[in-house]
């Protein structure tokens, strides 16, 4: 019968403990690389806007004197969408109403204005737009829609019945297909 000496229970206590130690670290550090794998994939996905990055708006103004350029030049109906991006919430709105988007026939007369770069540069952004667009922002993302260069309607746009309404009461067209 072989009976462990104390010195010997001490040595092994000591290599278990270290061995859980070891563990532990390790789990912390497997739990934080996932965690940042999450935050880097979540701002990835909020990086862009993603109704430009979908193809659901091709016309994209990236400026304040561009988006002031294409009301002077605009056409009959022109309809503008103002938001930004990296945020959760944009994001997700935007997923629900990308369907809306596409159910029109608007693909040409459709800009987008992320105003990030405004938001982070000016810290009264809304009032350049009210200024710029003759509306009075309160929340975004927003959809103006122009008819002969004339503000005919605006909306905040909060879910996909919000898109279906303001382009139903502008009669914008349905697609075809």
């Amino acid at each position: 019968m072989n009976i462990d000496t104390v010195e010997e229970v001490k040595n092994k206590s000591f290599k278990i403990t270290i061995a859980w130690i070891l563990i532990v670290v390790a789990l912390i550090l497997i739990f934080t690389y996932f965690i940042k794998l999450h935050q880097i994939k979540n701002k990835e996905k909020t990086s862009e806007n993603y109704l430009i990055k979908n193809n659901y708006i091709l016309n994209e103004v990236k400026n304040i004197q561009e988006l002031k350029q294409v009301l002077t030049e605009s056409p009959s109906t022109l309809i503008i969408y103002l938001s930004y991006h990296n945020s959760n919430k944009i994001y997700n709105i935007e997923k629900k109403i990308a369907k809306a988007f596409s159910e029109y026939d608007i693909l040409d007369n459709t800009y987008i204005y992320d105003i990030t770069t405004l938001k982070n540069k000016v810290n009264n952004y809304k009032e350049v737009l009210d200024d710029t667009l003759d509306i009075n922002v309160t929340t975004l993302p927003v959809i103006v829609i122009y008819e002969d260069g004339q503000i005919k309607s605006y909306k905040t746009i909060k879910n996909y019945k919000d898109v279906i309404n303001i382009f139903e009461k502008n009669n914008i067209e349905k697609n075809s297909h």
